[in-house]
Parts: structure tokens; sequence; C-alpha cells
């Protein structure tokens, strides 16, 4: 090698480690360095002898010096690079949300497989309380005017188990669980619940050849599926409604790389390049209703978690309901449609004057969820309306 090519080379190496100190040090290049995803703020350094002793100290430095690392998002997404790129594997997130990557750049986390493939006991007594919630409150909201549903979301592991890598299913298929949801399903028909059973549904829509029900990057159901879903539960909303959701038309359904909770995981995977597994899909643009005056359209409360967000990006942008408010987890009150999130805090609310403007209080969850019971929700409501 040249001496002129050596001394460049030497010369630009110093360069890079200045400039990754200085970074270090200042911040003073204006990029973001936030990683998508959770992470933990590392704890100051204790400098004591115990600490030393123990390797706390230095446990602790080196969290620090990573968490400030100049740079550091390209140093994270060049690592997260080659392990998708090269390997097909996901970087590990002991502090987050853990990806399991299948065959063609299809992604899930990994809760819903061991969800899918977990036995779990049946507990009888356990579900007939949670039945008689069930049963109660929706028979307060009846006498109240209010129409109640519990939608339960399916699965991305259920509808899809072929593309998830066959070394998860060793020990035994989620065709081989009867799982928590599984177990209640007949009891809910049989009680008189009035629920949305989506799992039977996509697995018909499935069977008729409907592609695109999850995007391969997301952990939720796609936005062409969703529209499906509001459309079934429009239906059964509208029997009893006071005042009914107007019909939800599709205007265009453009195709197009995913976007918003399509690429949800894929964004977790925090790449450098992630353009090219963006497998396209098609998107809902909604007719914008103008026919129903905004005071005749329906106020609902939706109780949810993470599935319930595209089904309210879709229900408000064709301007189908009323603005209102959502309690995500039970734990953060969410205002739609500018979708402004607060904390949340069910002491001291005056459930009955709350509920009178509303006509219909939907529950959304997965089946993944679904044994939470709507977060004490419907706890809430059961202990406090008479």
């Amino acid at each position: 090698m040249q001496p002129r090519v050596q001394r460049s080379l030497i010369v630009g190496f110093l360069l890079l480690l200045w400039a990754v100190g200085l970074q270090t040090v200042t911040h003073v290049i204006p990029i973001p360095e936030q990683l998508y995803g959770a992470t933990v703020e590392p704890q100051p350094a204790r400098w004591s002898w115990a600490e030393l002793r123990s390797g706390g100290l230095f446990r602790s430095l080196d969290d620090g010096f990573n968490a400030n690392l100049g740079f550091r998002r390209f140093w994270a997404g060049l690592n997260n690079q080659l392990n998708y790129t090269v390997f097909g594997e996901a970087t590990p997130n002991p502090k987050g949300t853990e990806i399991i990557v299948g065959d063609d750049d299809w992604l899930f986390e990994a809760v819903y497989i061991e969800e899918a493939v977990k036995l779990r006991p049946w507990n009888d007594d356990w579900f007939r309380g949670y039945l008689e919630t069930l049963q109660s409150v929706q028979a307060k909201l009846k006498r109240r005017g209010i129409t109640f549903l519990l939608l339960v979301a399916p699965s991305k592991v259920d509808v899809y188990p072929e593309h998830v890598p066959p070394a998860y299913f060793t020990l035994r298929r989620p065709s081989e669980v009867k799982t928590v949801y599984e177990h209640a399903r007949p009891l809910l028909e049989s009680a008189g619940i009035a629920w949305y059973d989506s799992r039977s549904h996509f697995a018909g829509w499935k069977a008729a050849g409907q592609p695109d029900l999850f995007a391969r990057s997301g952990s939720h159901w796609s936005y062409l599926s969703a529209l499906e879903v509001l459309r079934e539960v429009r239906e059964r909303l509208n029997r009893s409604l006071r005042r009914p959701i107007p019909e939800l038309r599709l205007r265009a359904a453009p195709v197009g790389p995913p976007r918003y909770s399509d690429r949800d995981l894929l964004k977790l995977l925090n790449l450098l390049v992630s353009s090219p597994y963006s497998h396209d899909l098609p998107y809902t643009e909604m007719e914008h209703q103008a026919a129903v005056p905004p005071g005749d359209l329906p106020r609902i409360l939706f109780v949810h978690d993470s599935f319930g967000l595209n089904l309210f990006k879709i229900l408000y942008s064709a301007n189908a309901i009323q603005p209102a408010d959502s309690f995500y987890y039970f734990k953060t009150r969410v205002h739609w449609p500018e979708e402004t999130r607060t904390p949340f805090s069910p002491d001291g609310v005056d459930w009955e004057k709350f509920l009178r403007s509303y006509d219909a209080v939907v529950v959304v969850c997965s089946e993944v969820t679904f044994d939470a019971k709507a977060w004490g929700f419907l706890e809430a409501l059961d202990q406090n309306l008479k």
C-alpha cells in the first residue's frame, strides 16, 4: 500500500474518532439520534467502593456512554441492517418489543407466537365472573339506550401461521392449542353477549383469496381489512343505534408502500435502509360523507388496545361518527379526530354523566388481551352504574 494511501486512511480514521467524540460530548450536529421503540434511560453512575467492587459502576458508565454515543442512530442502524439483511434476524431488544423474522420479510411480535402455542389452563370460575360482568354492563347500558359491542381482533400468527419460522412450532402448532379466547367463544354466544368474532371472518376472507389482511411489516390488521370489519360492525350496531352510522364508502384504494400502523414492526427494526422490505399493499381513501349532519352522527366510546387505532382513522376520515374520547388500555384518554392524548385515571369519574351523550360503547381487544377484561373498564362501569 502506498504511504500516501496509508496516511489518508489513518487521518480519515482519526477524523472519524474525533467527530464521534465531539458529537458524543456536544451533539453539535443537529441530527436525530433517537431510535424507535421502548428505551430505558441509563441510571446515573454511583461512585462508591461497593459499586466499584460489584462492577455496577462500570456497567452504569458503559450504559451512559452507549446512550449518548455520537451518531448513535447510525451505528445502531448499521448493526441492525447487517443482522437483518445478511442473517435474516432482528437485533434482540430485551427492553422492548421482540420481533421475529419470518420468510419473505414477514414480521411478527414474539408475544403473539408465544400466546398461540402456550398451554394455559381454563378456569371456569374466572370466566363465569367475566361473563357475569359483561352481561351486567350490557344490560345497564341497554337500559340507558346505549348499545354495547365486544370486538375481538385476530392474531397475525393465527391468520398467517405459514409465515412464522417453523422452529417456533416444534413442540406444537397453534391449531393444536385451545386458547382462552377459543374456550370463551361458544360461551359468549350462548350468554347473549353482543360481540363480533373477527377470527372467523378473517378465516373466511383468507380462504376466499383476499390478500393483505395483515401487512408483512405490521402487527395489526391492515387498513383494507379494518374497513371490512367496520362495515360488518356498522351493520350490527345500526340495528339498535338511535343515530346510525352512515355508509362507509371507499373513494379509492391506491397501492403503495406500507404506512402508519402497517409498518410499525419494520419501523422498530431501526434499519438504515428499509425500502427493499416495504412491500406494497392497498390503502383506504375514504369518501368524506356530508349527507348526514354532524349532530345526527353517532357518538361512540371506544375502549381499546392498539387494534383500535386504524379503525378510528377510517371512521373519522369518512366523517362517520362524532368527535369523541376513547380510552387506550383504559390508561390514556385520546380525543378524536385530533388524536390528542392525556393520562387517564377512572377515580372520581361520574360514569352516569359521562356516558349520557354516547350512543354506543365498543370494547376492542385482541385475542392476546382478551383475558384482560377491558383493563378494568367493565368493572368500573358495573360498580358505578345502577
